[in-house]
C-alpha cells in the first residue's frame, strides 16, 4: 500500500493540508533544484508542481507574479506547495491569540509587519487561510505560535541549488481555544531579501502533526465542508465571488 492509499482519508478531510509555500526569487530566470528531508515521524503526502524526489523548476521572479514551472509537469506556478505530517518540537511560549473571524485580516497586518510581500499574503491568505476556516472549529479564538527558521530546519530540511543569498522560513502553529493563556509576544525578525531570495510561509495544527496519522482525530474535529465565500484580496475577488 502505498503513502498516499495509507492516509488519503486524511488528507481528504483537510487534515496534512496546511501545506508551507515556498516563493523563489532568483535575479534572473533560473533553473532551481529543492530537495525536503522529513525528520522523525513526518511524511509528505502531496505536492505543487510534482515532486519526484526533489522539485527541478524553472524560477522566473521578473513578472508581475513570480512564476515557478515544473520541468516534470511543465504547469506554472507561483509557488511550490507541500502537504504532508510534519514533526518536531514546536515552541508554544510566544504567540498571539487571534478572533477566528479575524484571522484573514489579522494575518494581512502581521505578515505585512515581517515584510512578506503582497503576493505571498494573497497566496496564503487564499488557500491555507481558507482552508483554516473551512474546518468550522467551534472555538472562538487561534492561539497562533510562529516557529522560527531554526525550528523549521529541525523539522523538514530545505536544500536548494544554486543556494540562495537569503533564506526565511515561518511556520505559524495554530491552536483553538476559548480560553487563552496568558503568552509573551514574540520578537521576530522580518523577511530579509539580499540576492537569490527564498521565502517559505505555511501553517502548523495538530492535524498536520505524526498523531493525526494514528489519533482519531477526524471525530475530535469537524471535517473540512465547504464555507461561505471569504474575500481575501482584491486580486481573488473572482474566484470567490
Amino acid at each position: 500500500m502505498s503513502i498516499w492509499s495509507k492516509y488519503s482519508d486524511f488528507v481528504d478531510l483537510g487534515f496534512g493540508r496546511n501545506a508551507p509555500a515556498i516563493w523563489l526569487y532568483p535575479p534572473k530566470p533560473t533553473r532551481v533544484s529543492v530537495e525536503l528531508g522529513f525528520l522523525g515521524r513526518g511524511l509528505m503526502t502531496l505536492s505543487v508542481p510534482a515532486y519526484n524526489n526533489g522539485w527541478i523548476v524553472e524560477a522566473d521572479a521578473s513578472k508581475p507574479l513570480p512564476i515557478v514551472r515544473g520541468v516534470y509537469d511543465g504547469g506554472a506556478h507561483t509557488y511550490l506547495d507541500y502537504d504532508g505530517f510534519r514533526d518536531g518540537d514546536f515552541q508554544t511560549r510566544s504567540g498571539w491569540v487571534v478572533e477566528q473571524k479575524d484571522l484573514l485580516q489579522w494575518q494581512r497586518s502581521k505578515l505585512r509587519e515581517l515584510a512578506f510581500h503582497e503576493n505571498e499574503i494573497d497566496d496564503v491568505n487564499y488557500a491555507y487561510g481558507r482552508l483554516l476556516l473551512m474546518r468550522n472549529y467551534p472555538e472562538r479564538l487561534f492561539l497562533v505560535y510562529p516557529q522560527v527558521q531554526a525550528i523549521v530546519d529541525a523539522s523538514v530540511s530545505l536544500k536548494i541549488t544554486p543556494a540562495p543569498e537569503s533564506v526565511y522560513r515561518l511556520w505559524l502553529y495554530f491552536i483553538p481555544t476559548n480560553d487563552p493563556p496568558v503568552i509573551a509576544e514574540p520578537k521576530l525578525s522580518p523577511v530579509s531579501r539580499v540576492g537569490f531570495t527564498a521565502v517559505e510561509l505555511g501553517f502548523l495544527t495538530a492535524s498536520e502533526q505524526p498523531g493525526a496519522m494514528t489519533n482519531d482525530v477526524a471525530a475530535r474535529q469537524p471535517a473540512a465542508r465547504a464555507a461561505k465565500p471569504m474575500l481575501t484580496s482584491p486580486r481573488f475577488a473572482k474566484d470567490v465571488a
